[in-house]
């Protein structure tokens, strides 16, 4: 958890300054995508819940933390680089599951204004419009 906190601490920081991007390299001849479960599994104590609970935050706060972060990263690979299907299965399970209630309100907030602009005059013009446009193609 050690490394994840300073990948965070190091995006942040760059995220702060007048840098382009970030460049990300590893020291030896294997890039790692760095998300070792095995660690976390062997981190769980006797209250399991508490811990994967606490084990799923952490996790999906490192992946939201390169999701968020604007600039462009670079991984630079000496040799073979390994990322598990499984890691990239669960990241991505971790990042849906955390952020469904702000998705389905955006979805509920677009198709509330979708049905205002649909059912105005100047909407069903355009989509008029458009359906003329494409007759007239054929």
């Amino acid at each position: 958890m050690t490394v994840m906190k300073e990948v965070q601490s190091a995006l942040n920081t760059a995220a702060a300054d007048d840098s382009k991007l970030v460049l990300l390299s590893a020291v030896g001849s294997v890039f790692c995508c760095g998300l070792d479960f095995i660690y976390f599994i062997r981190r769980l104590t006797d209250d399991r819940k508490r811990e994967s609970i606490k084990m799923a935050e952490t996790i999906s706060n490192f992946v939201n933390t390169f999701i968020q972060f604007k600039k462009p990263i670079i991984v630079a690979v000496n040799g073979p680089a390994t990322v598990a299907a499984a890691v990239l299965r669960e990241s991505k399970s971790l990042v849906r599951n955390a952020m469904k209630g702000t998705l389905e309100q955006a979805n509920e907030k677009e198709c509330e204004v979708l049905k205002r602009v649909w059912g105005s005059a100047q909407g069903m013009d355009s989509i008029l419009k458009y359906l003329q446009k494409k007759i007239d193609e054929f």
